[in-house]
């Protein structure tokens, strides 16, 4: 169990720095805040929409509600179909059909769009209707109803449930990969878990001895500020300075430490299981202080690495 708990908060670490770091990973992270954010927009804009239905009121009063949902009874006067051609976007011609429908409640008819209509015995035959009440422009009638019911509120309340999921998920990677950014992608192990620190390190040899040392942290001004995770790296030093450098080619680049300002021994989850390791503040070559963090294989690596750090630079 201690095993799956430090391998998963090693996952955790990999996984923050790939999305700190990773061009396509944080694209994906912006992408997911965009549908989060256009998800609440359509989600607030859905819930203004006044979705109400209201009784058809008499002709005079009509205007009232304009682009609402309006109840109403009568019969459709077929005889009475129409057609109006108007253009769509000012280019395409569009042929519309519209109905006269009589109200039993009232000797003005109201122009129906020939859209959603039930089908109608005669004249004489009474329908109910739901629709949206609209203005017309151009050729189209000045109020016609247009047949539809109000649209249900149950998918955009399932959009709102996603965006705020989105958003929370958002936030909570950002905190943690600025919280594990602060450990140098390194997360310590919790005090349940030291104890078992030296049975880590024995299984982590009888699975592929891991390399001696790792580095954790940035590799300075000289080389773009690059910040790296669990790489092999050497260690040297003089009395001047103490250098680490990668374990095979260590010409591509380096980290000085001048001077040790503060060391704290600490364990850490990696891929190799919990291993013991020492966390920096030092002094480069140039005198910027910075921070970083050494992890061996074994405690006497660590050990080692810490009696000599000890005696830099004094």
């Amino acid at each position: 169990m201690v095993n799956l708990f430090v391998r998963g908060l090693s996952g955790l670490s990999k996984l923050s720095y790939v999305v700190g770091y990773s061009r396509l990973a944080k694209a994906g992270v912006l992408a997911i805040l965009a549908i989060a954010i256009a998800s609440v927009v359509v989600n607030r804009s859905a819930r203004s929409e006044d979705l109400t239905i209201y009784p058809l009121p008499a002709a005079h009063l009509r205007a009232t509600v304009a682009d609402r949902y309006v109840r109403t009874t009568g019969s459709i006067l077929i005889n009475g179909a129409y057609q109006v051609q108007t253009k769509l976007i000012g280019v395409i011609e569009s042929s519309l059909r519209f109905i006269p429908f009589l109200p039993t409640d009232s000797p003005e008819p109201v122009i129906l769009l020939d859209e959603n209509l039930p089908v109608a015995g005669d004249d004489k035959t009474p329908v109910t209707l739901v629709g949206k009440f609209l203005r017309g422009d151009d050729a189209l009638p000045d109020y016609y109803l247009k047949v539809s019911d109000p649209p249900s509120l149950a998918p955009y309340d399932m959009l709102g449930w996603v965006s705020v999921i989105l958003l929370g998920l958002a936030l909570v990677g950002g905190v943690i990969t600025w919280l594990v950014r602060r450990v140098d992608y390194a997360i310590p192990i919790p005090f349940t878990a030291v104890a078992n620190a030296e049975m880590q390190e024995a299984g982590a040899k009888k699975l592929g001895i891991p390399p001696l040392l790792f580095w954790f942290g940035s590799l300075g001004a000289a080389y773009g500020d690059v910040v790296l995770r669990e790489v092999p790296v050497s260690f040297r030093a003089i009395p001047a300075e103490a250098k680490l450098a990668p374990a095979r080619e260590r010409d591509v680049w380096s980290v000085t430490i001048h001077r040790a300002r503060v060391v704290t021994l600490t364990t850490i989850a990696t891929s190799f299981g919990a291993l013991p390791a020492i966390r920096l503040e030092f002094e480069d070559e140039r005198g910027i202080t910075r921070d970083g963090l050494i992890a061996g294989n074994s405690r006497n690596v660590v050990d080692s690495i810490l009696n000599v750090l000890r005696f830099v630079g004094q």
